[in-house]
């Protein structure tokens, strides 16, 4: 979770992790914490977010090197707004976490980025409890 404290100073709301190999990504999925219902299209879960990724040769601490996979919003399958009860199709897609396709014709990959721009209470916080990626490694990994 990456919270921020005081609404006047901008805070940077984006996570970096290294994938662990070179690898060309087609999907991921994100899920809401679990423990509170609730929190499923609430708190700090992103409504609007990015994904990023950085070739093995490249420097992962140069911003510029960051190719966009994807850029969108999550989905309430109620199309409820903030603050409106989640309905039974609302939990069941916050349990079953919402999968996104990725750019197809992007590089492969080493590192990721996530990046929230806007949570669906609007706090300045991303809360994710998780992330999975799927693709395929290039050859000789």
């Amino acid at each position: 979770m990456i919270c921020g404290a005081h609404a006047a100073k901008k805070i940077r709301l984006f996570f970096r992790r290294h994938v662990r190999v070179s690898a060309k990504l087609s999907q991921f999925a994100i899920w809401p914490r679990q423990d509170n219902t609730d929190a499923f299209f609430a708190h700090g879960f992103p409504l609007l977010f990015g994904v990023y990724g950085c070739p093995e040769d490249k420097d992962y601490r140069d911003g510029g090197n960051y190719i966009e996979l994807y850029y969108g919003y999550t989905i309430r399958p109620s199309g409820l707004p903030f603050g409106d009860p989640n309905t039974e199709e609302d939990v069941q897609k916050g349990r079953d976490g919402q999968l996104f396709t990725l750019d197809q014709k992007a590089p492969a990959i080493r590192y990721l980025k996530f990046k929230s721009f806007m949570s669906w209470s609007g706090m300045e916080c991303t809360v994710i409890a998780e992330i999975a990626l799927w693709g395929n490694p290039e050859s000789g990994e």
